[in-house]
């Protein structure tokens, strides 16, 4: 895969065939999605399923050859995928890379389905690696045969070989990345690892979970430190009202020294009553941030006031300042007024002004002129009676 080019010929021609499978299909049939799909990077021989790769250079000298299982979890009718893997050749280098029987399209191929692959192209010199695939169901319009996940499917096997030898007291690492866009791409909006959700006709984007790759001395010794922590919140719109939507952006950082995948909460509060909006888990490499996007749909039956819109990180095991875990902010949620109710508001404000008071006091004098020359007038009459 050279750098300057974005997709290879083979990527292209996957991608055509499913669009102009679904493109018949577009626009008759709406799908919608609740979440992101995850396409997330596994240590096969850890038994926690962890995305961390810890070798000793005695047990894996230059040459030694390892493996990395990147899986998919929580999609519904996926079409086809596509990966760009990163790495740092300095420290490990691509060996090869295939699709097993037992990918995440299994159940279409064994109803009679083909798997169509693209061959794994590498850019060498930058440590890339583009790969992806879709199936092929002749015996039914579209011909597509979607799947949906649940739990974890493979989506593919990679081998890398180790490049270097640490000295004995010291640690080199590489980040085994997902990347959702290729670096220096100048194309706006381009994605180099999505998904295609049936029968939507463009790509969809991902969450990532990251691997960390680590080669040690013989003598060295790992310092781990777990620094998690909440950086931002920001809202759509600076002012909102019962009954609108609200996208809040949760900002995350990983301060630490090893890959962390933790959990989290967003919660509104109105005065002492607190409610939890969502849950969700991120994975940050570490030195890096990412974000989460949550849209909220404000009840319009809640009442005006002050909202706390608060972002929760549990303590991590071995994390020993969770001073920035939490991290609150107030946002005025106001009620839309009614016309009469908004002339009141109005008449209420020009009261309230220096001019309104000068009304005021102009009004109860042209009252009160009056009232006196109506109190002449009755008197000149009753006069007029008596005489």
């Amino acid at each position: 895969m050279a750098a300057a080019r974005p997709r290879s010929l083979q990527t292209l021609l996957l991608l055509i065939i499913l669009l102009m499978i679904i493109a018949t299909q577009a626009g008759r049939v709406s799908a919608q999605q609740s979440q992101y799909p995850t396409i997330l990077i596994v240590n096969p021989l850890s038994p926690t399923n962890s995305s961390t790769f810890n070798f000793n250079a005695v047990d894996y000298p230059v040459n030694s050859t390892f493996t990395a299982a990147v899986y998919i979890s929580s999609v519904t009718n996926l079409s086809a995928w596509q990966v760009l893997l990163s790495w740092d050749n300095s420290i490990i280098n691509f060996a090869t890379a295939w699709i097993p029987t037992n990918n995440v399209f299994e159940p279409a191929i064994n109803n009679g389905a083909t798997l169509i692959e693209t061959s794994p192209e590498t850019d060498i010199g930058t440590g890339l690696m583009l790969i992806g695939c879709t199936d092929l169901y002749t015996l039914a319009y579209p011909a597509i045969y979607p799947v949906s996940v649940q739990g974890e499917a493979l989506l593919f096997y990679v081998n890398f070989t180790v490049a270097v030898t640490p000295n004995a007291n010291q640690t080199l690492s590489t980040d085994l990345n997902i990347l959702k866009q290729e670096p220096d791409n100048p194309t706006p909006g381009y994605l180099s690892t999505f998904v295609y959700i049936y029968p939507v006709d463009t790509e969809t984007q991902v969450l990532t979970q990251p691997g960390t790759v680590r080669i040690s001395g013989s003598q060295a010794v790992i310092q781990t430190i777990v620094d998690v922590s909440v950086t931002g919140i920001s809202f759509s719109e600076p002012q909102i009202y019962l009954g609108d939507n609200l996208t809040i952006t949760t900002s995350f950082a990983n301060n630490g020294t090893d890959l962390e995948n933790f959990n989290f909460n967003l919660s509104e509060t109105y005065k002492s009553t607190g409610v939890e909006l969502v849950t969700g888990s991120m994975t940050l490499l570490p030195n890096s941030t990412d974000y989460y996007v949550y849209t909220w749909n404000i009840n319009s039956d809640l009442s005006a006031g002050n909202y706390t819109i608060e972002a929760q990180i549990p303590p991590l095991q071995g994390q020993n300042n969770t001073q920035y875990n939490t991290l609150a902010t107030i946002i005025y949620i106001g009620a839309r007024q009614t016309t009469i109710q908004y002339l009141g508001y109005l008449i209420s404000v020009v009261l309230e002004s220096r001019l309104g008071i000068l009304f005021i006091i102009y009004a109860v004098a042209v009252i009160c002129f009056f009232s006196v020359l109506f109190a002449r007038e009755r008197l000149k009459m009753r006069r007029s009676k008596i005489s």
